[in-house]
């Protein structure tokens, strides 16, 4: 249990989900009963698993960016040494590394982005998976009980890159699938 005022549910690991304080203050039986489907949906379809796993992936992927990055800094530093040694080719040395790692720098940094947003879609594919474990095991009505109160608070996104950026599908369509099934 986490102790929050904001009303939430989720899966992590491969066999645990935490619930609010805030959330148990506020939900029905059955709403909750709908909330703790949708997590073991999320757990018997293997997303926390495949989230952890590519979090850390990604996070390896950073440091060794990052490394990189930093024997390249070197190098240019190196490069600006030998300028002042050969006048000539050092310059251009350090100006050609300097040039790699900013290009590296960028390459990686959108990369990354478009990383990020393949797994935000991935995980509102999940969502919509979760919800419908849920709703076939008979926790459909209660799921979408809570998501039709929560729905007024939530904050629609405002333009494309906010939509792409979210990490949940859009309410009133999450209700639209559960009411048909």
């Amino acid at each position: 249990m986490a102790n929050s005022k904001y009303p939430n549910a989720y899966a992590i690991g491969a066999r645990s989900i935490v619930v609010t304080t805030g959330l148990l203050g506020s939900v029905s039986d059955e709403e909750l009963e709908g909330l703790l489907a949708h997590e073991v949906g999320h757990i018997m379809g293997g997303d926390t698993v495949k989230r952890t796993v590519s979090y850390t992936v990604n996070a390896a992927g950073n440091i060794a960016s990052k490394i990189l990055l930093a024997v390249l800094t070197v190098m240019a530093v190196l490069g600006k040494a030998a300028e002042e040694m050969f006048v000539e080719r050092g310059g251009i040395i350090a100006l050609f590394i300097g040039a790699i790692a900013l290009l590296f720098k960028l390459a990686l940094k959108i990369v990354q982005y478009l990383l990020e947003l393949g797994m935000l879609s991935v995980g509102r594919s999940e969502e919509y998976r979760a919800d419908t474990y849920a709703n076939s095991l008979g926790f459909g009505p209660g799921l979408a009980s809570f998501l039709n109160r929560m729905q007024y608070t939530e904050k629609l996104p405002q333009g494309l890159w906010a939509f792409l950026s979210s990490t949940h599908p859009p309410t009133m369509e999450r209700l639209r699938r559960l009411e048909m099934g």
